[in-house]
């Protein structure tokens, strides 16, 4: 791997935040919705994240879980998109925000496009 492409990976945020989204590799915990340590937005496993009502007011986006359905999971406060690419052959997916407009391509490079509702 070039020098310059591992700079510029290291230069990354482990999150991105707005007023409306948390985006981040594995969520955040609901016992400590303020947390946005490396361990917390990294490398944590926040099963609460698909227990019911979150404490955070805007929507959680991650990767981290991987949907056995191969599609995404949303729930009032929370999307998951990890859809098992190069993992269990599903799609990489990806979603158009705050459309909820999703894409995904399959090892096959099949495309497909679809709209997520709460």
């Amino acid at each position: 791997v070039p020098a310059s492409h591992r700079e510029f990976f290291e230069s990354l945020d482990d999150y991105f935040e707005t007023t409306e989204y948390l985006i981040s590799h594995a969520g955040y915990s609901p016992a400590a919705p303020d947390d946005r340590s490396t361990a917390a937005m990294v490398l944590g496993t926040h099963q609460d994240l698909f227990r019911g009502d979150l404490p955070l007011k805007k929507l959680c986006v991650s990767g981290h879980y991987s949907q056995r359905t191969q599609r995404p999971l949303i729930r009032r406060g929370y999307l998951c998109v990890d859809t098992g690419c190069g993992l269990a052959a599903g799609p990489l997916t990806a979603v158009c925000l705050p459309e909820l407009l999703v894409t995904q391509v399959w090892p096959s490079l099949f495309v497909e496009t679809f709209q997520l509702a709460f």
